[in-house]
């Protein structure tokens, strides 16, 4: 599979087979009231799916995109189930902001390399793994954006 952009959170409906409901009066009324099939017989939800890149691509713009991501995925989503996981992992990437701000791309290239380390040994489905798939493959190739971006 090939797109354009980076992986980011986006909404999606799910729609069932729902058999149609009996006629009723309302049926034959000239002025129905205006419906969404889609959304009338669906679920809503987020997933990982593609969303357009950030223009210019910048080191300090992309962490700050992956700091956002990371955020979601901790609260809303409960994709990563640890609170210290999360502040852990946020810690490197705030370090990482710092060090690039300060023009110190080495230093932020590693802090971003000791964030994947993290996310690598807390993915999976085990007992004591804090990173669900979303999380991971969403925070993962973000990561792996900000390092093919970073000066050297």
């Amino acid at each position: 599979m090939e797109a354009r952009g980076l992986p980011g959170i986006v909404d999606y409906w799910a729609q069932g087979y729902f058999p149609p409901p009996p006629l009723t009066d309302a049926d034959t009324n000239p002025n129905p009231p205006v419906s969404d099939p889609l959304r009338d017989n669906s679920i809503r939800g987020r997933t990982v799916g593609v969303v357009a890149a950030p223009p210019g691509m910048r080191p300090s713009d992309l962490l700050a995109r992956l700091r956002e991501l990371l955020q979601e995925s901790c609260s809303t989503l409960a994709w990563v189930t640890s609170q210290g996981i999360c502040r852990s992992l946020d810690a490197k990437l705030a370090n990482a902001a710092v060090a690039v701000r300060e023009a110190r791309f080495s230093a932020g290239s590693r802090e971003i390399r000791s964030f994947l380390q993290e996310l690598e040994a807390q993915h999976g489905t085990v007992p004591g793994k804090h990173v669900n798939d979303n999380a991971y493959w969403l925070l993962r190739a973000n990561a792996s954006v900000v390092l093919t971006n970073m000066p050297r």
